[in-house]
């Protein structure tokens, strides 16, 4: 519902310049404030204490206008340069429209990329060959959060794995956005294929610092006529097309050089690789049929191998894994006989290292989407107050989990600082002050009566403090 302010009594229909009608029409197909905005452009009907809306070239979040009460003084080409005032694009619609504030996040957005677009256009660029390493690294990547800055591929020990890509330069690009201020920095990569079957250029996931960098990519995705994911997610299966915007879902191949690799970089979406005829895919059907390929799910460099099939010792060969269990003669390699004293029923094998445990000695892993030898996981409470958790890897402590002592837990490190004294605290506890006199009183412990006395003082503190029982049984 369009809202005014009864306190002004002059009030003037909303004029919007050129630059921000074409913001508008641009995006008019994929947010509904955009056409309410285009609706009530130049409409007679509603009256507003400002007009003159314009976009802030230099700030891409912001508008500008003129109040009402200043537009008689410069009807003239005056009125969009002089007595403007600018405001937040977000609070600006708010005041405007009153929507709910989930679609006006959405809006700025989508706004916020196109202005960037505007501005930054000639920040992209679409590089190949040994290029490609050097802007995977992390030393490119302009400093901060965001999904760029947290990669799996982005360290040293990784570059290596990209000659799978420098190595096919034909086959695949990579698009990255350069940092305005700093253009030797990136603020946004993605990998660009260049598909045999069906033939298209495909955009796969996007990295970035900035999540509203997103919708700047997707826009010059469609502005070249790329197909991309529908969201930037790790097992999303579903592409936009360009020309029309819909959902499909298709199955794809890529062929590559005819070698073997020696390394291989961690895939989002065509990670199915046939080692023998050397073609990429997106197939799951062709992964659990065809005995060639490989998942190429690693971050260290290798593979996670087939886990629908498994080696047969007599035929030395790989055999679908499902007809393991009905062929219980010979001297093939069977479940059982892995893990000695073990039925089939009670084996399991875990995609994560694809190796055979017995059930009992395994734990499921909804970050790792498979089950997880149980000595190889930590708990890692996903939310503040613990009730949401999962089982995490111990390859990732450090980078997607920490410790926190105060909870004698490990949190994930999105909820988390590292603080002046190398231990984690909770991003809205961190008091450095507090900590900084912490550590100047740290020789009281310099002799045994001030221990003991610390020590007297802190079961006195947690006495009463329930999450801390299993602590103080320590001390009694």
């Amino acid at each position: 519902m369009l809202k005014t302010k009864n306190k002004v009594k002059k009030l003037t229909k909303l004029i919007f310049s050129d630059k921000f009608l074409y913001v508008l029409n641009n995006i008019k197909k994929e947010n509904i404030i955009a056409r309410k905005l285009l609706f009530i452009n130049d409409n007679s009907d509603y009256g507003y204490p400002y007009s003159y809306i314009d976009i802030v070239e230099n700030k891409n979040d912001y508008i500008s206008y003129t109040p009402v009460n200043k537009i008689d003084e410069f009807i003239s080409k005056d009125i969009w340069v002089k007595n403007r005032n600018s405001q937040k694009i977000g609070r600006f619609i708010y005041q405007l429209l009153g929507d709910d504030s989930a679609r006006i996040e959405s809006f700025v957005n989508i706004y916020k990329a196109e202005i960037k677009l505007l501005n930054n256009n000639n920040n992209f660029e679409l590089i190949k060959g040994k290029d490609i390493s050097n802007f995977y690294s992390e030393r490119s990547y302009k400093p901060g959060g965001g999904s760029l800055n947290k990669s799996c591929m982005r360290h040293d020990r990784c570059q290596d794995y990209f000659y799978f890509y420098t190595a096919n330069e034909n086959k695949v690009n990579l698009l990255i956005l350069k940092d305005s201020r700093d253009p030797s920095k990136i603020i946004g990569r993605a990998l660009v294929w260049y598909i045999d079957d069906p033939k298209i250029t495909f955009m796969d996931r996007i990295y970035t610092t900035l999540d509203s960098d997103f919708n700047l990519f997707i826009k010059y995705a469609k502005s070249k006529g790329w197909y991309y994911k529908l969201t930037q997610g790790v097992v999303e299966r579903s592409f936009i097309n360009p020309i029309n915007d819909k959902e499909i879902q298709i199955k794809c191949k890529i062929f590559l050089k005819d070698e073997e690799y020696q390394y291989y970089p961690y895939l989002d979406t065509f990670y199915f690789f046939d080692i023998k005829n050397n073609y990429l895919t997106n197939d799951e059907n062709e992964y659990s049929t065809n005995k060639n390929i490989i998942k190429l799910k690693s971050t260290d460099g290798g593979n996670k191998g087939n886990e629908n099939f498994i080696y047969d010792k007599y035929n030395k060969d790989f055999i679908s894994i499902n007809s393991i269990e009905q062929t219980l003669v010979g001297d093939h390699l069977f479940k059982r006989d892995v893990i000695s004293g073990f039925s089939p029923d009670e084996i399991i094998i875990s995609e994560y290292d694809w190796k055979l445990y017995s059930i009992s000695n395994v734990i499921w892993s909804y970050y790792h989407n498979t089950y997880i030898f149980r000595n190889n996981v930590f708990k890692v409470f996903l939310n503040k107050d613990g009730t949401k958790y999962d089982y995490i890897h111990s390859d990732f402590k450090g980078e997607i989990y920490s410790y926190v002592m105060k909870k004698d837990s490990y949190f994930i490190k999105d909820l988390l600082i590292k603080g002046i004294d190398n231990k984690y605290y909770f991003k809205d506890e961190y008091d450095e002050e507090k900590i900084k006199e912490k550590m100047k009183n740290k020789d009281r412990f310099k002799d045994s009566r001030k221990l003991n006395k610390f020590f007297d003082s802190f079961i006195t503190e947690i006495s009463n403090v329930s999450e801390y029982s299993d602590t103080l049984k320590y001390f009694k």
